[in-house]
């Protein structure tokens, strides 16, 4: 089991994960289908140029039916928890997200890289994502989301050019792969392309339903 490290209230983290666990119990899936994740994903990711309400629906039943409770769980004082994952039963996953941070890019990276872990590791393992120090396996999932969101031959190919500050650049590419200019961005930022402030009228913040 991973967990964050920094986590000022583990309590408070647990709550959070339990409510996560029951908002997934409620959700009615499919059994799991691998095939039919990796195709939902794909469509995922082309929900990332969307708003909240066209998203947020969609995403919980495309992968419902792949056998994937996707729940979005209002985030606690003293949990800083981005998102989790495990499996409830054999045939039922469990993607918890939290929207720390608000911004699109986090959401998005956060989502796939829980997927990530569905897709590549073990059904008895927890895994918890805040600021903590990674593992290997974090750093397979972290892996996985960067290359769904924006394939790597695709963004090596962009971060050679002169112009990887420019927002047209940057809007250009997010229209190529049709994804949300914001994921670019926050890659950008990631690895230190461009200032943290740079860029930043590009990132969306989300509201969430959090009856859903």
């Amino acid at each position: 089991m991973t967990f964050c490290s920094d986590a000022s209230k583990p309590g408070a983290s647990s709550a959070w994960l339990r409510k996560g666990e029951l908002q997934g119990q409620e959700l009615g899936c499919s059994p799991y289908d691998r095939g039919k994740f990796v195709s939902a994903l794909e469509e995922v990711r082309r929900l990332t140029c969307t708003e909240p309400e066209g998203f947020q629906a969609r995403t919980v039943q495309i992968c419902s039916e792949a056998g994937v409770a996707a729940v979005f769980t209002r985030p606690l004082k003293g949990a800083p928890v981005y998102g989790a994952t495990r499996w409830l039963t054999a045939g039922k996953a469990l993607i918890q997200l939290s929207l720390r941070g608000k911004f699109e890019d986090l959401l998005w990276f956060t989502f796939f890289h829980e997927a990530g872990h569905i897709l590549l590791h073990g059904k008895k393992e927890v895994f918890i994502e805040g600021d903590g120090q990674q593992s290997e396996k974090e750093k397979d999932a972290d892996h996985f989301a960067a290359n769904i969101l924006i394939p790597n031959n695709s963004w090596q190919k962009f971060i050679s050019k002169e112009d990887v500050h420019s927002a047209a650049a940057v809007k250009d590419f997010a229209e190529q792969l049709e994804i949300s200019p914001a994921v670019i961005v926050g890659r950008l930022q990631h690895e230190g392309l461009i200032p943290h402030s740079h860029l930043n009228g590009l990132r969306r913040r989300f509201v969430i339903n959090w009856e859903m």
